[in-house]
Order: C-alpha cells, then structure tokens, then sequence
C-alpha cells in the first residue's frame, strides 16, 4: 500500500513537472511569435512611412514638371520656327541674348529639378522589400525617367553656352541641334506625365475628402458652347461623373477642389470652382479645358409636356422625328422607330442622350414652331413642326 502510494506521488510529480514544461515551452513559443508579429507590425508601419515620402515626392515632381513642360513645349515650338527666321538668326548671330528675350521668357530654362531624396534613401534601405513588386516597378520607371528627361535641356544649353554657338559657320546647325534637342526634351517629358498619370492610380496618391466635402460638389452642369449636360453626383462615399444610364466615370481626388477621372484612357481633370455661379472644368490630355456651369434642371408637368408633342421634319436629311408623351416623359421616335426619352434640362431645352440636345423654338404667335439639334457633330439642324 505504501509502494503504492510513494508510486503514484512519483507519477503526479513526474506529471506535474511535464506540466510545467509544456507551459514554459507554450509561453517561449507564444513571445516570440508575439515579438514576431509586433517586429513586423513595427516594420510594416516604417516600410508604409518609407512609401508615404516617396509618394509625396513623387507628387511634388508631377506638380512641377507639369509647370515647366508646357514652358519647354513652348521654347520648342518658338525655336523650330526662329531657327528657319533669317531676321532672328542675324539678329542671333550680332547677339546670343536675343535668344533668352525671345525664348526663355520665364527668365529661365527651369527653376528647380525633379527631387530624388526621398527614392535613393528607400531604396537603400533594407525594409523596401515589403514594398508591393508593382508599386516598386512603377517608381522604378518613374525614377529612371525622370533621370534621362532632362539631359536634351542640357545639351541645349551647354550649346547656347557655347563662344561659338552663334559664328557665320555654325549659327544655323547650332539652332536647329537646340531646337531638336528641344524636341527631345519634350517627348521625355511627356513619357513622365504618361508614368506620373498611371502611378496616381497604381501608387493611390489621391487624397481623401469626407462625403460632405464631396456633396459640396454635386450638382446639373451644362456647357453652352457644345450644348451639353452632366450630373455630378455622390455614390458610395466617392464623386460620380455622369454622362449618361450607359456612362460613367469615378472623381478621385488629387486636391481639395481638383479631381481625376480614373477607369478611363485619356487623362481627364476636372476642377471645381464655388462661385457665386458654380461651375467645374473639365481638362482632357491637357487641352483646352470645357467649362461647365451649374444649372437647376426644369420640371415640367404633364400637361405642359404635351405642347411638345408632334411629328418633326427635316428636309436636308429627309427624316421625321416624333416626340410622344410616354409615362410622364416625352419619348424620341425616328421615322416611327422607338429611340429614347428627353430629358428637361431649361426652358424649351431637352437632352437626349442618343441624339444630343433639342432647343424648341416658337413663332411670332408664340406657339412651337420646331426645334434645332445639336449633338456636337451637327450644328443647327433644323426640323419644323408638322
């Protein structure tokens, strides 16, 4: 009995022991898998602090380059044409300052140049393997660009530096050598916007606005030269760019009042300005921009619809358009073919988003004599009321 007794005290110490150990190996594990997870949180965090600067740097250089090309678009177009100009070319040829008079009319060839601080320390250090592989190609195509842009812009000006740029013997290949290496600064700049413009979306360097800053922006826009409309409007915390029920495009923010479209090939901004008349520009692949005011759309009774009703013709196309009172909306029919519905947009004038825009017109009674097309090919095409 005693045997048995001192027996089972062993085997509950033994066990108690095993115990203890399993615990202490449990507790060992569990730290460092803890130190683990919290060392790379610690990393994670540093290696998103990384991205951050570089980000912002590569937003700073988008924000400048985007100032000096347009400049240095410029200076090409000028001296391709003054390197043809025999009056600027004697006049060059007595004086190499006409050439900053008449070309670098900013007084310089470029202020400051792209900044690479915030890359060259990422890459060299060791937590830029967390980088996103996608994220590190795009940087890497913008970096290594940005590096060759601009050596054209110098050659052009260690040339015009030159005591013998503007001698009877080489004045006329020194300015066509500028005005190509002009040419070449150009198309380098225009490959950087193209990575600046895809990084924005790969890279996310948009910025974040609350959903009321947004609705500050909502709203019926129209654009009275080309006779368009378009609704900006709120879904799911992000701004809208309505065309259409067929198409529409996504805002993502680039500042407080500037926004990118994005999903879509060309490079389109558009800029909100809160006047006492709201209105918002519209910038495609750095054009002219489309200027659109804000505009309160009409509403129009059922009964008042009903004036617009009729048959429509128009003889240089030899085609009738019918408009037909159809669940409260006016509805387009082509020689008696079902198109779409009008849309109110003001007084007499309806969209259709087909068609484009129909402005009704009255006679000397004041009764609707018919209406003019306009859907941005056709211009005043003109049907009568039959």
């Amino acid at each position: 009995m005693n045997l048995n007794f001192l027996g089972m005290g062993k085997y509950n110490a033994i066990k108690q022991n095993i115990t203890q150990v399993v615990l202490i190996v449990f507790s060992v594990v569990l730290g460092l898998y803890l130190s683990e997870r919290i060392e790379e949180r610690k990393n994670k965090k540093a290696s998103d602090n990384l991205l951050v600067k570089v980000k912002s740097e590569v937003k700073d250089n988008m924000k400048l380059v985007e100032y000096w090309s347009s400049y240095h678009k410029e200076i090409y177009i000028n001296l391709d044409s003054l390197s043809r100009d025999e009056m600027f070319i004697e006049a060059f040829k007595e004086d190499k300052s006409i050439f900053y008079e008449k070309l670098l009319t900013r007084g310089s060839f470029m202020g400051i140049f792209p900044a690479s601080d915030a890359w060259d320390i990422a890459k060299s250090h060791p937590l830029i393997v967390n980088f996103d592989y996608d994220k590190m190609v795009m940087l890497s195509k913008i970096y290594n660009q940005q590096k060759i842009t601009f050596e054209p812009g110098m050659e052009m000006l260690k040339t015009l530096s030159s005591k013998d740029v503007n001698t009877e013997k080489d004045v006329r290949s020194n300015l066509v050598f500028m005005a190509e290496s002009m040419h070449e600064l150009v198309a380098r700049e225009n490959q950087l916007m193209n990575y600046y413009r895809e990084a924005e979306e790969k890279l996310d360097l948009f910025i974040k606005l609350s959903v009321s800053e947004l609705k500050s922006y909502a709203g019926n826009y129209w654009n009275e030269k080309d006779a368009f409309a378009r609704k900006i409007y709120v879904k799911n915390d992000t701004l809208r760019y309505f065309r259409n029920e067929k198409s529409e495009n996504t805002l993502m923010p680039i500042s407080a009042n500037e926004f990118k479209m994005i999903n879509i090939a060309s490079d389109v901004r558009v800029t909100f300005d809160n006047k006492e008349i709201r209105s918002m520009a519209v910038t495609i692949d750095g054009r002219k921009p489309e200027i659109l005011n804000e505009f309160q759309p009409i509403v129009y009774t059922t009964n008042e619809l009903t004036n617009f009703e009729g048959r429509y013709y128009n003889e240089e196309i030899d085609e009738f358009y019918s408009l037909k009172l159809e669940k409260s909306a006016l509805t387009l029919y082509v020689n008696n073919s079902k198109k779409s519905p009008l849309k109110s947009i003001r007084n007499n004038l309806f969209l259709n988003d087909d068609y484009g825009t129909f402005q009704f017109s009255n006679d000397e009674e004041g009764k609707l004599s018919g209406f003019q097309l306009v859907d941005g090919q056709e211009k005043n095409l003109v049907f009568e009321k039959k």
